[in-house]
């Protein structure tokens, strides 16, 4: 697990804030621990990719809950960087343009898309300092056929 997953998932108000986005109940807890399963990724933009999964209570309903933290940040944070030659890092920068996929979450693409086809749902983007974004989005249950 990330360092930076690490610190999100490790913060029980943002776990506890992210459940009820999640779920829809504002007055809900969490039932017992947080698990968080790593996905693997390699590209200089992801910093990380994980299920962040747990059980909510509410009243008398408990249930499982579960979102997809996504981690991006600027290519020169990423372990990549250090196999680019110094003399290429500035177009490296300039070409590799990593805040689109927060952007794209905020934009009216939405409610662009033809029917049928949809972005998965974003309860936050956050921006942790000048490079790096943390994306928690729909946990979207891959179906087998159309």
């Amino acid at each position: 697990m990330s360092d930076v997953i690490g610190r999100l998932v490790g913060d029980r108000a943002v776990v506890t804030k992210m459940m009820r986005a999640v779920t829809g109940r504002p007055r809900a807890d969490l039932a017992g621990g947080v698990r968080v399963a790593s996905v693997p990724v390699v590209n200089m933009t992801t910093g990380a990719l994980a299920r962040v999964r747990g059980d909510f209570a509410d009243g008398g309903d408990t249930a499982a809950w579960s979102v997809v933290l996504k981690v991006v940040h600027s290519p020169d944070r990423s372990p990549i960087w250090a196999q680019i030659p110094p003399e290429f890092h500035e177009i490296t920068l300039a070409e590799i343009p990593w805040r689109t996929e927060p952007e794209l979450y905020g934009s009216a693409l939405r409610d662009l898309l033809p029917a049928g086809l949809r972005l998965p749902a974003v309860f936050s983007v956050d921006e942790l300092d000048d490079g790096t974004t943390a994306i928690w989005m729909e946990d979207v249950v891959q179906v087998d056929g159309p």
